[in-house]
């Protein structure tokens, strides 16, 4: 009998350590679920942190692009504030220039009787009829600007050569035949001189 209690009372004493053993096993078997657990969190973590990651760096070639944009937008905005500033100082400059040509139009027709710049004018605008038609148009555009200015009244004659100014007019023409000189002029007749 003492044998089987010896044998009781190992076999409880196996059990006992089997519990004990498979106690410790459990607490291994859930500190490794744990462990499966913070590597699955710990990936998880990575794998968010490497797409972040990759966003960041998209969006920090955006803004380097749109930061290049900027920089050209900014360039020609540049560009485009020294051309209107230049484009201002010009409008000043011609400005100036025009109030000047006003203010001698206006003192030369004040020294001038109205006689003598119809006379001055008269005389112009015959010697202006042989010019290109562009230096034509040119000129009658002026004398009417300046005209108008000095608020003269032209006589009719005048103002009819003034109008017919840039009308088209044929070129004088010249020809020589046979050695003798031979012209032609807007009279529209041509005289023959033969050398005696």
């Amino acid at each position: 009998m003492k044998e089987l209690d010896l044998y009781l009372e190992k076999a409880q004493e196996m059990r006992r350590e089997l519990t004990q053993e498979q106690e410790r096993l459990n607490d291994r078997a859930r500190q490794v679920d744990e462990c499966m657990q913070f590597m699955d969190a710990l990936s998880g973590l990575l794998e968010e942190n490497k797409r972040q990651q990759e966003e960041i760096e998209s969006l920090q070639q955006q803004l380097e692009e749109k930061k290049n944009d900027y920089e050209v937008l900014a360039g020609t905005a540049k560009n485009l504030l020294d051309a209107a500033t230049e484009a201002r100082n010009q409008k000043k400059e011609l400005e100036m220039q025009l109030a000047e040509t006003r203010k001698l139009s206006e003192g030369v027709a004040k020294k001038s009787s109205e006689e003598g710049v119809i006379k001055a004018l008269q005389i112009f605008v015959n010697r202006s009829k042989t010019k290109k038609a562009d230096k034509r148009a040119y000129i009658k555009t002026t004398i009417l600007e300046f005209a108008n200015t000095i608020k003269l009244s032209l006589p009719d004659e005048l103002a009819n050569s003034i109008d017919n100014l840039d009308d088209e007019q044929s070129e004088p023409k010249t020809v020589t035949v046979n050695g003798t000189y031979v012209e032609a002029h807007n009279n529209g007749s041509v005289e023959l001189r033969v050398k005696s």
